[in-house]
């Protein structure tokens, strides 16, 4: 039967190697200092959308004529071109789409802050790294999942668009409250200054996309619905179609004049003014808390084989 093991016998244990334990947690103090010292700061803006509602700027009237729109509508396939505008989901499905997210880094230089080692700064050129040997992470990834030839010759010098994406996700965060529809978006870069410009630019150009996407759906609505009512000898029929028409045209009209088309801006990117990471202090006290554990658990495991040892050479003795 072992000894008992008591909190007043842990303590007392932890007491008589306090020089050590003081001397882990100074030291995992330190090392945590040093560490949150060397990274590069990471700073985080954040601003308040709210989805544009638009359905209202294009009422038909109701009655008879909103039915006979949606009658044509259906017969001509055009059930959905009635309606204006973009909708929350559509908006956050494109503000987290491959295309959108590949165009905004290409053209506010993210990728170069994503993928320093692969940027010469000097040149302005992707570094080909194609001829270098790959680390022990690729060469194990390759060994599971082996890679045609054909493809590593049709790579170009610079991040695979895989990777672009799962950093982009590191420093873009856009979260939805359900309950109001607001979406709170976050992005992060190495300055203040940079991350309220980035944060800017991304929503500037969901808009400007979400626009597009309006006009060119609109424009091509407008030649169907045109063919339609030229082809259409129903008077009933072509009445539903100038109509639809009309809503088409108004959708263009609200698409090119309307600044915040896909969402508005509640509260604009923050300039911010505290460093997201590192947090100097908060890694400092872990570091501390973590040295003094594993000093703890030292001297705790190394008293517990040393009581072992000593227990089973008095067994052996009897």
């Amino acid at each position: 039967m072992g000894p008992r093991v008591s909190l007043r016998n842990l303590i007392g244990l932890l007491t008589s190697w306090w020089k050590l334990l003081v001397f882990a947690t100074l030291f995992g103090a330190v090392v945590g200092a040093v560490y949150s010292l060397t990274r590069k700061p990471v700073f985080e803006s954040e601003a308040l959308l709210a989805p544009v509602k638009q359905g209202g700027d294009l009422d038909l009237g109701g009655g008879a004529l909103s039915g006979l729109v949606g009658e044509v509508a259906g017969v001509a396939g055009l059930s959905g071109l009635a309606s204006v505008g973009s909708n929350l989901n559509e908006s956050v499905a494109v503000l987290d789409s491959r295309q959108f997210s590949l165009q905004f880094m290409s053209q506010n230089g993210v990728l170069q802050y994503l993928f320093p080692d692969l940027w010469n700064a000097k040149e302005h050129r992707w570094v080909d790294s194609s001829g270098q040997p790959p680390g022990i992470v690729a060469r194990l990834k390759d060994w599971l999942e082996p890679v045609p030839d054909s493809e590593f010759a049709s790579r170009q010098p610079g991040p695979s668009t895989d990777d672009a994406m799962k950093r982009l996700n590191l420093i873009r965060v856009a979260q939805v409250d359900r309950r109001t529809d607001f979406i709170q978006l976050k992005v992060r870069g190495p300055t203040p200054e940079v991350a309220q410009r980035w944060a800017t630019a991304m929503i500037a150009q969901l808009n400007e996309s979400m626009r597009n996407r309006t006009l060119d759906e609109a424009r091509k609505a407008v030649d169907l619905l045109t063919k339609y009512i030229t082809t259409e000898h129903e008077e009933s029929i072509r009445s539903a179609a100038v109509a639809l028409l009309e809503a088409q045209l108004r959708r263009e009209v609200v698409a090119e004049s309307r600044q915040e088309f896909a969402v508005q801006v509640l509260d604009p990117p923050s300039l911010p003014v505290e460093r997201y990471y590192p947090r100097r202090a908060h890694m400092t006290l872990v570091s501390a808390l973590l040295g003094f554990l594993l000093a703890a658990v030292g001297i705790v495991s190394g008293s517990a084989l040393r009581t072992r040892k000593r227990m089973t050479a008095i067994a052996a003795d009897r």
